[in-house]
């Protein structure tokens, strides 16, 4: 009876150990709507709610969304082109790590979750599941104006050429694969615009074209040296 006590009191600060050692916001479950034909961004913070330095590993482990869905995933470490098995991420102490997924479900509507196993690197016992909870959504067209959009080229160099039938301006926005926004500027209805990307490092960043806070299209630009 004494043995079978010491385990059960065992286990028990072990559990209240692990569910205190992070925290997640939104929440484990993270429940969210992708527009079809665009890149959706879903991101789920991790804190960490001890005193100490708190290193974080991922595994990704089931997904039933449609196999014609364009996915890639960005920790607080690196940003991917796609999904991978397994990651490290940077440590934690005063700030939080994440996993942010962006979802382009082109024209094919569905539904389904990505799961995914979070735990510290050296205890992997002390671990949580986090799910993206993904389902598409169609916009109607009187909801967002339907305009012809030519973005060049891509990959690009030195340049990001914009052209747009847009009968108002609109407001261009380039964020790195982290969200960070890192261009801001006006294209003028009906006209074209360059942005160059010269002092950008090599990798893959989204330009937005946005009107009264509705994104009307966001295309993945790669840039490549």
């Amino acid at each position: 009876m004494r043995h079978s006590l010491l385990i059960c009191l065992s286990f028990f600060f072990t559990s209240f150990c692990i569910a205190q050692s992070m925290n997640f916001t939104p929440g484990e479950d993270h429940y969210g709507t992708a527009t079809l034909e665009n890149y959706n961004i879903f991101q789920t913070d991790i804190h960490n709610l001890t005193n100490e330095s708190l290193q974080l590993s991922w595994k990704f482990l089931t997904d039933t969304t449609p196999e014609e869905w364009e996915i890639t995933l960005c920790d607080n470490m690196n940003c991917y082109g796609y999904v991978p098995a397994n990651g490290i991420m940077n440590p934690i102490i005063d700030d939080y790590a994440f996993i942010k997924l962006d979802v382009n479900p082109g024209m094919i509507d569905g539904e389904g979750v990505l799961t995914f196993l979070i735990f510290e690197t050296d205890d992997q016992m002390s671990s949580h599941e986090i799910r993206f909870h993904i389902s598409t959504i169609q916009v109607a067209n009187e909801n967002i104006p339907q305009i012809s959009v030519q973005i060049f080229p891509n990959p690009a160099t030195d340049l990001v050429n914009i052209e747009s039938s847009a009968n108002e301006d609109l407001l261009v926005r380039l964020s790195d694969a982290f969200g960070k926004q890192i261009h801001n500027s006006i294209l003028t209805a009906g006209s074209e615009k360059s942005i160059e990307t010269n002092h950008l490092s090599n990798g893959f960043y989204f330009l937005s074209l946005i009107t009264d806070d509705k994104i009307l299209k966001t295309e993945k630009i790669v840039i490549s040296k």
